[in-house]
């Protein structure tokens, strides 16, 4: 039994130096408390264990917005104190050119970090963590153009990027020695891919298509190695489809009312089946599926009264059966609905 607590207050403060530049500035803290409790009966007898652990961050961060004409551009720093793995920075910069009224092209690039789970740091029982574990990183370049036709109403895009990932944390059910944890931050890998898009109005209603096509590589699998390893080098990284396309619509006329619809079809994935000793790579089927939702504008919002908008959500309509890990059925069909208020007018 497991029970988590996430707090978290973030305070920032946007200043428009002047027609062209925008700075927001801003700190962040968040505390993190879990509570574990695990019960084992087998033939050695019962054994029980308890923990309780917390960890805090404090972040602060400074990210500017400069240009309104042909050529804008982003820069980001941010600086995280974390008490389980001390102090990480890291940033951002982006950039977007448009030669004439129907091109732009646009690049990025950046740094990241992710820090581990609490699972991966403090698990008691049938796994040990490592609360000596560094945060997994990443160094991102992205490159992309968009191209507008027909007054805006149709548009053609794509995106190039490359992602490197470095001390991706390793869990292994054999560690190096005895008494060692089961995770370790030591693995490498490498992703890049295209990403390309139409989208196109007809009369009152706007369809797009989304293609991404990934390559994944592990470059160091760490000390855990076979077919059956987490990372195997020279293989790709688990549970990333190569392709994944979705095709969408939505419609809205004169009305209030506002329906919209999607299709995704997300390709084969590479997994491990854990409930084995050494793990099995199995292979994630594909699959398909859509959902659909409609919207009501019950109330405009205007200045002297707030709007208010119902709206009903269907996820996989159609309950497709998939597995996005291995051993555990995905959620089938699920509706929603609710409302927004609006305040302020347009």
């Amino acid at each position: 039994l497991d029970a988590m607590r996430r707090t978290a207050v973030d305070l920032r403060v946007n200043g428009e130096l002047s027609d062209a530049a925008t700075l927001t500035a801003g700190v962040e803290f968040e505390g993190q408390r879990v509570r574990s409790f695990n019960e084992s009966l087998s033939q050695f007898g019962p054994s029980a264990g308890r923990s309780e652990y917390d960890r805090s961050n404090r972040a602060g961060y400074l990210h500017g917005v400069f240009g309104d004409g042909a050529l804008s551009a982003q820069a980001g720093l941010r600086y995280d104190d974390n008490e389980q793995f001390g102090g990480s920075a890291t940033w951002q910069l982006a950039a977007s050119w448009s030669p004439d009224e129907a091109t732009r092209i646009r690049g990025s690039a950046g740094t990241g970090v992710k820090e581990p789970t609490f699972f991966e740091a403090f698990a008691t029982g049938f796994a040990v963590g490592n609360p000596d574990l560094e945060p997994e990183r990443s160094r991102t370049v992205e490159l992309g153009a968009e191209r507008a036709y027909a007054s805006g109403r149709r548009q053609l895009r794509a995106t190039l990027f490359q992602q490197n990932l470095e001390d991706l944390i390793q869990s292994t059910f054999s560690p190096p020695n005895a008494g060692d944890p089961n995770f370790f931050t030591i693995a490498e890998a490498r992703t890049r891919g295209v990403e390309v898009g139409a989208e196109a109005a007809t009369g009152d209603v706007v369809w797009s298509l989304d293609w991404t096509r990934l390559d994944t590589e592990v470059l160091d699998a760490g000390f855990d190695e076979g077919p059956s390893a987490t990372f195997v080098e020279g293989g790709s990284l688990i549970r990333r489809p190569q392709d994944q396309v979705t095709i969408a619509g939505a419609w809205r006329g004169a009305g209030p009312i506002g329906i919209d619809a999607a299709v995704r079809f997300v390709g084969e994935r590479e997994d491990r089946n854990f409930s084995s000793v050494p793990a099995e790579a199995v292979v994630l089927e594909s699959y398909a599926m859509m959902d659909v939702g409609v919207d009501a504008r019950v109330l405009e919002a205007t200045s002297d009264r707030p709007g208010l908008t119902l709206f009903a959500r269907v996820e996989n309509l159609f309950d497709a059966d998939y597995q996005e890990v291995f051993g555990f059925g995905a959620p089938g069909r699920g509706v929603y609905v609710g409302g927004r208020v609006q305040v302020g007018g347009r």
